[in-house]
């Protein structure tokens, strides 16, 4: 009987020492312990990132995630800017207590964008409306800021008048995404042509009643008349003052929007019949 109890005895020493880490049938479990690779900050629109956690027991470890992240296996995607909370895993088995959970904090920082804006080429006054053609790199709206003879209507820059157009494109961020460095931009609005249009006078008799001068021009300025020989133009009306040759010529000299519109001269005989 001493000889069996002293070999029991051997066998079991023997078996604690091959076995350190694992717990004897009907002793407490073992404790492990995980281990959580850090996982540097990150920025929205980052790419998905491996997790690495290891555990003392060599159990594979699982993770949850919360905040603006989510976790699938080993592999974290990124929701948005913010904070992201990662937790490690490992519930243990029979021979194995649960190891404490770990938690990483990141940080989701915002990311930049920028704004594209097509330079835009000179235009005249009365040029139908300009598309603006900007865009960001996040896919945020643009917000224009307009100076000078220039207005902007949706997506549209509408012609005002002769001058110069100055453009700010901005975008001012979102909680995912930066403000955007602003673009100015301006271009140059020439002034309109112009054209007259001037009915031809007849031959005219001296002591006529006056004859109304009817000249227009395509920009709907008011027309001015100049005369030479024995007639007179007065409130757009024309007054005979004696016999001869009377030239009368319509002109329109522009404004800040127009150009001068080429001057039309008619040439016509007075006649006296005394």
């Amino acid at each position: 009987m001493r000889r069996t109890a002293l070999f029991e005895t051997f066998a079991l020493v023997f078996f604690l020492a091959a076995s350190p880490s694992r717990a004897i049938e009907g002793a407490g479990k073992a404790e492990q312990s995980i281990a959580f690779a850090r996982v540097s900050p990150k920025f929205y629109l980052d790419g998905d990132f491996d997790l690495r956690a290891t555990s003392t027991s060599g159990l594979p470890v699982s993770f949850t995630a919360s905040g603006d992240c989510s976790v699938t296996g080993s592999t974290a995607h990124i929701l948005g800017a913010g904070k992201c909370f990662l937790v490690a895993h490992q519930a243990g088995d029979d021979q194995y207590e649960p190891a404490a959970d770990v938690e990483q904090r990141l940080p989701i920082e915002k990311s930049g964008q920028r704004i594209t804006f097509p330079e835009l080429s000179a235009r005249t006054y009365l040029d139908p409306d300009v598309p603006l053609e900007a865009s960001t790199s996040s896919g945020l709206p643009i917000v224009f800021v307009e100076s000078g003879p220039c207005t902007v209507v949706g997506s549209y820059v509408r012609i005002l008048g002769a001058g110069r157009c100055w453009l700010s494109a901005h975008q001012p961020g979102d909680p995912n995404f930066t403000a955007a460095p602003i673009v100015d931009q301006d271009f140059w609005i020439a002034k309109a042509d112009q054209s007259i249009k001037f009915p031809w006078i007849p031959d005219q008799y001296y002591g006529a009643p006056p004859v109304p001068l009817r000249a227009t021009a395509s920009s709907r300025l008011p027309v001015s008349y100049a005369t030479s020989g024995p007639c007179v133009a007065v409130d757009s009306m024309l007054h005979m003052v004696d016999g001869g040759i009377c030239t009368v010529i319509a002109q329109q000299p522009g404004d800040a929007n127009f150009n001068a519109g080429a001057a039309i001269a008619h040439t016509f005989a007075i006649v006296r019949l005394n």
